[in-house]
């Protein structure tokens, strides 16, 4: 499982990001993999989104409120390396799966990693 750290290396976390105009979710999924990662992946399945509000400046400059829903995949790897991800991530890091569950940081994508394990090992 390829985790990305953000927060000045402190919070690992699932690789996501904003649909740009126009495309697809899968679409966005492989790109922010990609350029959070860089690694190629093709999708194998959607997982059910989470859903979040966070703090940040709007277009204006003043300090809001955004709601966020993010769909995530479960992916297998086609090809690329950690070393060329883009300055959203401090750094892209391979995990087996139980241990990608106990770092990351945010609950929700806890619950998503979990989801995948039941998926993959069925257990």
């Amino acid at each position: 499982m390829a985790l990305i750290a953000t927060h000045e290396g402190e919070r690992w976390a699932l690789p996501k990001g904003w649909v740009e105009k126009g495309e697809a979710l899968e679409e966005t999924a492989l790109r922010e993999v990609r350029e959070e990662t860089g690694l190629q992946a093709e999708i194998v399945e959607r997982l059910d989104p989470i859903e979040y509000w966070f703090w940040g400046d709007d277009q204006e400059g003043q300090w809001v409120r955004f709601r966020k829903k993010v769909y995530f995949f479960r992916m297998d790897y086609v090809s690329g390396d950690l070393s060329p991800h883009d300055a959203e991530a401090d750094e892209a890091r391979w995990f087996p799966l139980d241990e990608a569950i106990e770092h990351i940081a945010y609950d929700n994508e806890r619950e998503v990693l979990q989801a995948v394990k039941v998926a993959v090992e069925g257990a």
